[in-house]
């Protein structure tokens, strides 16, 4: 645990002196938030100055989720992206991507990973932007569980998940949809692509396999 310790803060040491600051005066683009997508999150307070956080609003937060999720895309995996932003600094707190393929864990969806990057922190005070409506069973739950103020969503299928949203605002969760085309776009190609997965993903291998049939997985 020592040694990898001392390779994690070499990492970051390497990581600051490679990367330049990112300051307030800075113009907000596709480039610049492609940038803090990858960058590490615990590294975000000494890499991006505080002023920087108040120019980003709605869509450029779920533009980053979007990129999370072009990640996973790439990678192979579902296209879900999620990010965790703090309501009174603007700072983006944890950030994660569905990584059922590339972890070989079904429980790894866009919105957990983004919680586990956060951390132990008091979720009361952040929103959360998904890139899509929380799954019934595990991520919706788990947002009420930990007291999000707020869940921001990129791709609503066209209402096809409104009890979902529904069910967030009864219990006092502001919803409210935050479309980005980009990932509308990706997420529509990786359903003509995988149906199999997709359908995995919101349900599970067993239910997958009786819809579409068995597949190599």
């Amino acid at each position: 645990m020592a040694f990898q310790n001392i390779c994690a803060k070499i990492t970051d040491a390497f990581y600051l002196i490679t990367h330049k600051r990112i300051t307030a005066d800075q113009d907000v683009n596709d480039v610049l938030l492609k940038t803090i997508t990858f960058m590490p999150t615990h590294l975000l307070p000494t890499l991006i100055d505080d002023a920087f956080w108040k120019k980003l609003d709605k869509q450029d937060y779920m533009r980053v989720a979007t990129f999370m999720a072009e990640k996973s895309y790439n990678e192979g995996g579902c296209p879900i992206g999620a990010v965790i932003v703090c309501r009174d600094t603007g700072r983006i707190l944890g950030k994660g991507h569905n990584r059922l393929v590339q972890d070989n864990d079904p429980t790894v969806h866009g919105e957990t990973a983004a919680i586990k990057d956060a951390g132990r922190i008091h979720f009361s005070n952040t929103d959360i932007y998904t890139t899509l409506t929380p799954c019934y069973d595990m991520c919706r739950p788990t947002i009420n569980r930990l007291g999000f103020a707020s869940v921001y969503i990129g791709y609503d299928l066209h209402g096809a998940n409104k009890a979902s949203e529904d069910w967030l605002k009864e219990q006092n969760i502001h919803v409210e949809i935050i479309p980005d085309q980009k990932y509308i776009d990706i997420y529509d190609r990786f359903c003509r692509e995988k149906p199999h997965l997709n359908h995995e993903d919101w349900k599970n291998l067993t239910e997958a396999d009786k819809e579409f049939g068995s597949a190599e997985h």
